[in-house]
């Protein structure tokens, strides 16, 4: 081979190679992000469920003659929570599909298609963290309307 294609295969390799290492870099942010959110939802499920288990809304429903579907509303926030995390632990531990980052391509339409594996899996990365933080979102919505519900809602018992 001439001097011209070893120099032109040895661009296409670091190119290759700094392409994989930037999508490297965006799982690497992706998956710090989910254990994030792990960890504040662990905190906040733990946190929610002391205050509803020490809460009156057991003696609420019985002297309100509450139906028990009512109950629901208080815990939707915990099953949203549950998701949230459910969907960043799944993105943490994903491995199918998952490209070999050692797999140097040996054409340019080889490195084309290796490229867009890891295009593919670093979507699938990014969309499994984006319904994360939907669950995220959908749990404190129903936090605040559970609030509401308590507050303006329902009562004190004497």
């Amino acid at each position: 081979m001439s001097d011209k294609v070893q120099d032109k295969l040895l661009i296409l390799k670091e190119e290759y190679e700094s392409e994989v290492s930037r999508y490297q870099d965006y799982i690497s942010f992706y998956e710090k992000a989910a254990q994030r959110v792990v960890e504040f939802m662990t905190l906040f499920q733990g946190v929610y469920f002391a205050v509803i288990s020490f809460s009156d809304l057991k003696k609420l429903q019985g002297a309100l003659d509450l139906p028990r579907v009512f109950m629901v509303v208080f815990l939707l926030p915990l099953v949203f929570l549950f998701l949230s995390m459910s969907a960043a632990i799944y993105m943490m531990v994903m491995t199918k599909g998952r490209p070999d980052p050692t797999d140097s391509p040996s054409s340019v339409e080889e490195r084309k298609e290796k490229l867009k594996k890891w295009e593919d899996w670093c979507a699938r990365k990014h969309n499994a963290l984006r319904f994360s933080y939907i669950f995220m979102g959908a749990a404190f919505l129903f936090l605040f309307i559970a609030m509401g519900v308590y507050l303006v809602c329902l009562p004190g018992v004497e």
